[in-house]
């Protein structure tokens, strides 16, 4: 059944609030954005922010789910390349990913509400199972494609790498001015096929 142009209508609504708010808090920060600010940028009225987003804080979990959306579209163009080739260019991409994710994920972080909120939204914004997924299953099909050992402990080590990814995360988001995410990234890549993944490279 074709959609709608209302529900059409409804959706580029939603993604120009969601641009528009994305434009907001990389300029001001989060704080210093107010719902008004938002709507009257995007020149919508501010019943139509609530038909879309129950509160400011809502709209804040939508734009930290955005980066973690674009790197499962990327991983899943790489489909055919073969599998340590297809996690190379995942790290890659999530580190590039990680400062823009960030600087919502600290908003979130940095604010005063009460615990509860807090770990709601954190809750929310939690996204370590889908990073886990793309990792684990490179490591498989590199193991069933002869990449890897198929002795290779794969659940365990799809673990730990993403463990340490999100720890650089939590890192770069308390040291922001002195933290070179692409350098990070060609190091921390070197040390996943050099060290974490050497013992069960075939071939090794």
């Amino acid at each position: 059944m074709p959609m709608t142009r209302r529900k059409q209508q409804a959706i580029e609504t939603k993604q120009k609030l969601l641009d528009v708010a994305d434009a907001l808090v990389k300029e001001r920060g989060f704080e210093a954005v107010s719902v008004d600010d938002i709507v009257a940028a995007c020149g919508v009225a501010k019943g139509t922010f609530y038909h879309h987003f129950e509160t400011k804080n809502d709209l804040l979990v939508y734009l930290t789910r955005s980066p973690y959306e674009t790197l499962r579209r990327n991983f899943d163009a790489t489909a055919g390349t073969p599998y340590l080739e297809r996690l190379r260019m995942f790290i890659a991409d999530w580190f590039t990913m990680l400062s823009q994710f960030n600087l919502h994920f600290a908003a979130l972080y940095n604010r005063s509400d009460p615990s509860t909120e807090l770990q709601r939204l954190a809750g929310k914004v939690s996204r370590i199972d889908e990073g886990l997924a793309i990792v684990l299953e490179c490591l498989r099909g590199a193991a069933v494609h002869g990449e890897l050992l198929e002795s290779a402990p794969v659940e365990d080590l799809s673990m730990a790498l993403v463990f340490s990814m999100q720890g650089s995360a939590i890192y770069q988001n308390q040291h922001a001015e002195t933290f070179d995410v692409a350098e990070w990234s060609r190091t921390f890549s070197a040390l996943v096929f050099g060290v974490f993944l050497h013992p069960y490279l075939m071939g090794d």
